[in-house]
């Protein structure tokens, strides 16, 4: 690997061929990687807040399986992977977490990373987003006209900035609020799963719960209500809410709520 012992950035391979990276390290100086494809085998790592950037310019960015690569920034330097022709792709995410550090851009066709970031913003062309967190997951903006965002948190998911906009919206959450309220936010179809906590989701234009539906806590008060509430739209319910012991409110006040039957 390539390790800065003193001062200074370090920048890393060329557009034009590909680059294969086996750990990158500097003391107190960013972190620049460009190819025309990229592949992270090992640890890539600043420190002092220093950002890393990671860039194919024709193709992916590869995460590879069964290895020690990701990328580490630490204390929070910013951390920018852009593939504009490929994906970003996290082989090793069932063992590694792919970022740690943040705040975490995502410029590709598509992505599928695990993190551990104060904030993610993201801008998938083609392929949508799967992103997951060893915590809690806020989001500053997520652009995915057309496609699907899913995101899998421990400790809650909200947003800081910007909105959600995407075809097919999929949480699941371990334990805490999932509060997506941004009058950004356009939406087509939400499923969410909480284990407990509040459930909150506004959304621009008509939308309807689909799949398994939105549910949160259990049968005990006090562990989660859900809200909903579409701007200008309607609330279609093609499958349950559950609150058990809570309490659900729908605010369509522009359009109508309404449940076919046999959902």
């Amino acid at each position: 690997g390539s390790n800065l012992t003193g001062p200074g950035n370090l920048s890393l391979g060329t557009a034009a061929a590909p680059i294969v990276i086996v750990g990158a390290s500097t003391v107190n100086g960013t972190i620049s990687i460009t190819g025309s494809s990229v592949r992270i085998v090992d640890t890539v790592k600043t420190n002092a807040g220093n950002a890393v950037s990671v860039t194919a310019t024709t193709g992916g960015i590869d995460f590879i399986a069964d290895t020690l690569g990701g990328i580490v920034t630490a204390p929070a330097g910013s951390v920018t992977l852009a593939a504009p022709a490929g994906k970003v792709t996290a082989e090793n995410k069932a063992t590694r977490t792919t970022v740690r550090g943040g705040p975490l851009t995502l410029q590709a066709q598509a992505a599928d990373l695990k993190c551990s970031v104060p904030s993610l913003a993201s801008t998938p062309t083609l392929g949508g987003l799967t992103a997951s967190s060893v915590g809690g997951l806020t989001l500053a903006g997520v652009a995915a006209a057309g496609q699907t965002v899913s995101l899998d948190a421990a400790g809650g998911v909200n947003q800081a900035t910007g909105g959600i906009v995407a075809t097919s919206l999929a949480v699941t959450n371990l334990s805490g609020p999932v509060i997506l309220n941004s009058t950004s936010n356009a939406v087509s179809n939400v499923a969410i799963t909480n284990g407990s906590g509040r459930v909150a989701l506004t959304s621009t234009g008509t939308f309807r719960v689909v799949g398994a539906g939105i549910s949160t806590g259990g049968p005990s008060a006090g562990d989660g209500n859900i809200s909903l509430r579409s701007i200008g739209g309607n609330i279609v319910l093609d499958s349950s809410l559950s609150a058990r012991g809570d309490r659900v409110t729908l605010n369509a006040s522009s359009g109508t709520v309404t449940q076919p039957a046999g959902a």
